[in-house]
């Protein structure tokens, strides 16, 4: 089996189509795992609304919570569509589910990186170096930091790449889907400490510091950086069988030369 360098090829499949929507040129994730066609917040303005029951969950089990689902008009080379899905606050990028390749009668070729959609072929492209992650959290409201204090804020999380599910209530989320801030300096003079968060979206504590000796405020909408996944293990003792003593061990040999 001829194998590809799998470190240089990792995350840099082209797995995207650039598309216009509502006027803004965005990439959106052509994800055939997903069986629900995601529109983040921001490119449902002006749209209406309508509610929804439907619940979803990204690949690791996390519920994401959704706004609605309305219809946006986007346009592909010089096709015009409309995408119709639900609405989150959430993602990073529209996610075009397996409902909207199927309405559009949708064909991927993995050989040539290219989507077929109503006939007409767009290639497909890979997400940038520095859209590289998976989760990240992002600062909830402004907040003011006095100097030399540590303060404990809110953030939500944003969810980036492959694949979203729609949640049953069979469904339970894994023990293994444990997630922690990196340590660094998210704006000048204020750190983001190492965390252990709790497997949600939204309303998701993190610790800042302000290592200066002024006031600083941090924007809402102001990233904080991206989240690591952690994997947890179990150590098993190291239990040595029981030593005999001497003596009992001594009479054992007696015994079985006797037998």
């Amino acid at each position: 089996m001829h194998s590809r360098a799998a470190s240089q090829e990792l995350g840099r499949e082209k797995v995207y189509v650039k598309m216009r929507i509502n006027g803004t040129m965005t990439s959106c994730l052509v994800d055939t795992g997903s069986d629900a066609t995601l529109i983040p917040d921001s490119f449902s303005k002006g749209c209406r609304i309508l509610p929804t029951r439907q619940k979803i969950s990204a690949a690791k089990g996390t519920e994401i919570p959704l706004t609605g689902y309305t219809s946006v008009v986007a346009k592909l080379g010089k096709q015009r569509l409309v995408i119709t899905g639900l609405v989150t606050e959430h993602v990073s990028q529209p996610y075009l589910g397996i409902d909207w390749l199927t309405d559009h009668n949708a064909n991927w070729n993995f050989r040539k990186k290219e989507l077929t959609v109503n006939g007409v072929k767009y290639p497909l492209t890979s997400r940038s170096a520095a859209n590289a992650w998976t989760r990240r959290v992002v600062l909830n409201d402004d907040v003011t930091i006095p100097p030399m204090t540590q303060m404990k804020v809110e953030t939500k999380v944003i969810f980036n790449g492959p694949a979203c599910e729609r949640l049953t209530e069979k469904q339970r989320t894994s023990d293994d889907n444990v997630w922690a801030t990196e340590a660094h300096e998210a704006v000048r003079g204020v750190l983001v400490a190492r965390t252990l968060l709790p497997d949600r979206a939204c309303k998701v504590p993190v610790q800042l510091f302000n290592v200066t000796d002024r006031p600083v405020t941090v924007r809402g909408a102001t990233v904080l950086g991206n989240l690591e996944r952690l994997h947890a293990f179990s150590a098993q003792p190291n239990i040595q069988p029981p030593q005999e003593a001497p003596a009992d061990a001594e009479k054992r040999i007696v015994d079985e030369m006797m037998a």
